[in-house]
């Protein structure tokens, strides 16, 4: 069965210790090469490397960092760059272990003699010889400190340094300094060969302190060797490092101009992490990792159809996921998955499904190697001891899929495999904000937020909204109402400061009232040529759409009438209907703003609600009770008032963006072709104003636009009646 190179296919790529490499470079050549012909490369890797070997191959140096969490394939990474390497007649020396500057040097020789028998052996004695003299002359050096330090005679220094490498407790004391000068020789001598040049790959490098606790020495040692290597440009020597994640923070915490040492050319600095995380046009590393499996094992075509598309979507969540870390071992799952999928299809002879996955994934040490799953174990076994779960199969499956897409649950997902809106809803409305959160693509575990540690006051502030919101009552209806007043019409409608010619005064804020109404009477314009006008402003539900006696007198009226009867709504688009005496809008308050999902600058509201619950009543009230005397107290008391201002912020950026939308003004030019240039959001309702105070005060012609228009008028109308009572007094002003 071909399913069983997959299985043979270990999740781990061994790498060498450099001085087996240097023994048997055969062997680990045909090791690594099994590994590159399933390898995948990530799609923005293999440009880096075009331009990593573009120097080389034009003669100059190049360095490189790759870094990663262990999981994330660093080592086949570089297994698959070195074969690209190889492919250009560039001699390359795979991944080994990194642990001192005479690691480099033993793997490094022993791999350029390799190579050099295939083309020049003729070649090989007077590198030999070079490589013996560099390592004299450093045991020369070594007894020479030992003599020293020690206090006793050079000569037995000598024979104390070759019996302690004899026994194998003495590790070559080769500087960084000669080991440059041997590579110097060792390229040269691959020129010679009609190679292109050099490029070596150490691999699981710690700043060698597993050879010396020294950590000052080795920052000294990496220095002295990584800057050489970067300043030179008339040899083709290359070494891109690769490291854990830990190490790299070491280095950006203690040194890390080094980094800029690695980085030739730019954009060598790699963070493998994020390249497996990318997901384009909803295909990931897993999807493209198990396609080339296939080729590459010559699976039949029942064979290719051993794991459910749906596995490799999870996967694809996990690994496109912030704290990917945290939840998976990386690409490392991935091979681990496919293992346990061609298993599954050789025993039960149909695919490995998503839950297949999910009892795997929550079984500690078949999908994950560092307890990733812990979280979501915990959460399984919490969620199914709930009561709305039970012995219900449904519902654990409504629950399984929840601990595998970390991004959330696609709705298609839960009626493809046989889970129906009731039971769905049941589930997620039941654990949402204990449980369960919304994102974008749908629900999911609490556990897996983006960040664990932002804004969970915020939620418990909300959960009381929640307990009290009930999207039928009066009080809601008053809430949203008010929360229009004080929110939305203080951005919608320009206020009149200082001598502005422009905006509205007497727009006052609105208390607590007996009714969902509000009206009042502003005065002043929205063109600065036509001043001192008078409009009415009305908030109401549908119950309340009449103006008052008293607001009846003005010469412009803006009517926002919310709809909110639910079911009879549901489906009824936001209106503005245009008349020659202002605009009257119906807004539909109970219909979701998206039923797939929340939008993402309240997407913070997904860890308590449903998209489908997220609606402009809901949002409204949300205003209103941020404003209650008990919810301030408790929000001063959490130390979340900057939290609060920011998500209050974005919902009444949200609620704008649905009320004048693009389809409402598309509704009122249907209307009136006037308003065609008048812009949707914000500015909608002022500069329709604009366009109707024209039409309405046609004859209207303002004489003179000043700030200073009335303080003149009263000095013109005192002299006036001065010259009428006293003809002969002179004329103080003249208009």
């Amino acid at each position: 069965m071909a399913l069983d190179t997959i299985i043979q296919k270990s999740v781990v790529i061994d790498t060498p210790r450099a001085e087996d490499l240097a023994a048997e470079p055969a062997e680990w050549a045909d090791r690594f090469q099994f590994h590159v012909s399933t390898h995948v490369s990530i799609a923005d890797l293999t440009n880096k490397w075009d331009a990593i070997l573009k120097n080389i191959l034009q003669g100059r140096s190049a360095t490189g960092l790759i870094h990663a969490d262990t999981g994330y394939g660093k080592t086949a990474t570089a297994t698959a760059l070195w074969h690209y390497a190889e492919q250009k007649d560039i001699v390359a020396v795979p991944p080994f272990v990194w642990n001192s500057i005479a690691d480099m040097l033993t793997a490094t020789h022993g791999w350029v003699c390799y190579r050099l028998r295939v083309k020049r052996p003729d070649l090989i004695p007077d590198l030999e010889q070079q490589y013996k003299s560099l390592i004299a002359s450093s045991d020369e050096d070594r007894a020479h400190s030992i003599s020293q330090e020690e206090g006793i005679p050079l000569d037995y220094a000598k024979k104390s340094v070759q019996s302690l490498k004899a026994k194998g407790d003495l590790m070559d004391a080769v500087s960084a300094n000669r080991l440059i000068d041997y590579l110097r020789v060792a390229t040269s001598t691959l020129l010679k060969a009609e190679y292109k040049g050099l490029l070596i790959l150490p691999d699981e490098f710690e700043l060698f302190t597993n050879t010396n606790p020294d950590i000052a020495k080795n920052f000294a040692e990496l220095k002295d060797f990584i800057f050489p290597i970067f300043l030179e440009n008339s040899l083709p020597i290359g070494c891109v490092v690769l490291t854990y994640s830990r190490t790299f923070s070491d280095i950006q915490l203690r040194e890390p101009y080094i980094f800029a040492r690695f980085n030739k050319p730019e954009g060598s600095l790699i963070d493998l992490e994020q390249a497996y995380g990318k997901i384009e046009e909803n295909r990931s590393f897993a999807h493209e990792l198990w396609e080339k499996l296939s080729v590459g094992c010559n699976l039949t075509a029942e064979e290719e159809k051993a794991i459910d598309p749906d596995v490799l979507f999870a996967l694809g969540q996990f690994l496109g996921h912030p704290r990917t870390p945290q939840l998976i071992s990386g690409p490392r799952s991935v091979v681990a998955t496919f293992r346990r999928a061609a298993i599954h299809y050789g025993e039960k002879k149909r695919p490995y499904s998503i839950f297949d996955f999910c009892a795997d994934y929550i079984s500690q040490g078949l999908i994950c190697f560092n307890n990733q799953e812990i979280d979501a174990v915990k959460a399984h076994t919490s969620i199914m001891s709930q009561p709305i779960i039970g012995a219900d199969e449904v519902r654990q499956r409504v629950v399984k899929l929840l601990c595998v897409c970390p991004d959330g649950v696609p709705e298609e997902f839960f009626r493809k495999h046989g889970i129906s809106d009731e039971d769905r809803l049941a589930v997620i409305q039941g654990l949402l904000g204990t449980h369960v959160i919304t994102k974008i693509i749908g629900p999911t575990l609490t556990g897996y937020k983006d960040d664990l540690q932002a804004g969970d006051a915020i939620i418990e502030i909300l959960k009381i909204l929640r307990s009290q919101y009930n999207p039928a009552s009066e009080e809601t209806h008053r809430a949203a109402v008010r929360s229009f007043a004080n929110y939305i019409l203080p951005e919608i409608f320009q206020q009149r400061t200082g001598a502005a010619h422009t905006g509205w005064r007497d727009l006052e804020k609105m208390e607590g009232d007996i009714e969902p109404i509000f009206q009042a009477r502003l005065i002043g314009t929205s063109l600065r040529d036509y001043p001192q006008r008078t409009l009415t402003v009305h908030v109401g539900t549908e119950k309340f759409q009449k103006i008052s006696l008293a607001y009846r007198e003005s010469q412009l009226f803006t009517s926002f009438i919310f709809q909110t009867q639910g079911e009879s709504s549901s489906h009824s688009p936001n209106t503005c209907d245009i008349r020659a005496d202002g605009l009257y809008f119906g807004l539909n308050i109970s219909e979701a703003i998206d039923n797939r999902e929340i939008p993402k600058d309240i997407g913070k509201l997904g860890d308590l609600f449903l998209p489908e619950s997220v609606t402009p009543s809901l949002l409204l009230s949300m205003l209103d009770f941020f404003d209650q005397e008990a919810t301030i107290a408790k929000i001063k008391e959490l130390k979340q008032e900057t939290h609060v201002e920011i998500l209050k912020s974005r919902i009444r950026d949200q609620l704008i963006g649905y009320f004048f939308s693009a389809e409402v003004k598309m509704n009122a030019e249907s209307q009136q072709a006037d308003l065609a240039q008048v812009p949707a959001g914000k500015n909608f309702v002022e500069r329709a104003l604009g366009v109707l105070i024209k039409k309405k005060f046609k004859s209207y012609r303002s004489v003179a636009v000043s700030h200073q228009w009335q303080k003149n008028l009263g000095i013109y109308i005192e002299e006036a009646l001065i010259k009428s009572l006293c003809p002969s007094c002179p004329a103080m002003l003249y208009v």
